[in-house]
């Protein structure tokens, strides 16, 4: 009798384990995206809650009056930063690496040592631009810019419009090619692989 309860007592535990099995899944909690472009609770990215929007250099100043959403859009913002910085340096990993651009450091330390530099910048606005805008552009057409953006290959591209003013030293505004006053110009910004920082890959238009 004492086998048969034992016998029958290990049945039960079987079942109970086999059961037990059978209604408790296993799941691996979801991460959330660490990725700069991850929303917050108040519906802002991450990039946007930590970005220095205002920044002074004794009485030079650098101002967005806008908040980056992106990663691509954080990369022009800091290019403008650093001509009021002067952390010249910086620009190579703001740039993609090209003969055009990997002299800009020097150019610009140059420049300040001359007395010719950016007094203030404003950046009124960002904007993405789609693919049927940028088509359109007589700017972009005339650089074959898509032909350019082909030959390259990145894995990302995007078009971003940005309008700002800026004042330049006395100096500096009577030698530029474009002066001081409110300028809008036409950013392209590349990833060139998947999950590289976003680069700044030319740059087109004053108007």
């Amino acid at each position: 009798m004492l086998n048969n309860k034992k016998s029958l007592l290990s049945i039960f535990l079987v079942i109970a384990l086999f059961t037990g099995a059978g209604c408790s899944k296993t799941e691996k909690p979801v991460k959330e995206s660490s990725t700069a472009n991850s929303s917050l609770s108040d519906g802002t990215s991450n990039v946007s809650a930590s970005y220095e929007l205002e920044y002074h250099n004794d009485t030079r100043f650098f101002k967005a009056e806008i908040e980056p959403k992106s990663d691509a859009e954080k990369v022009i913002l800091d290019k403008f930063k650093i001509q009021i910085n002067d952390k010249y340096d910086e620009l190579s990993k703001l740039f993609i690496d090209s003969p055009e651009f990997n002299n800009q450091s020097q150019i610009y330390k140059n420049l300040f040592d001359e007395g010719e530099y950016a007094e203030a910048i404003t950046i009124h606005s960002l904007k993405k631009l789609s693919e049927e805008e940028y088509s359109n552009n007589p700017d972009f057409i005339s650089y074959n810019f898509m032909d350019t953006i082909n030959k390259f290959n990145p894995y990302e591209f995007q078009v971003i419009e940005v309008n700002y003013t800026i004042k330049l030293t006395d100096k500096y505004a009577s030698a530029a090619q474009w002066s001081n006053g409110n300028w809008t110009r036409d950013f392209i910004v590349v990833q060139e692989k998947e999950n590289t920082p976003w680069r700044i890959f030319d740059i087109y238009g004053y108007h």
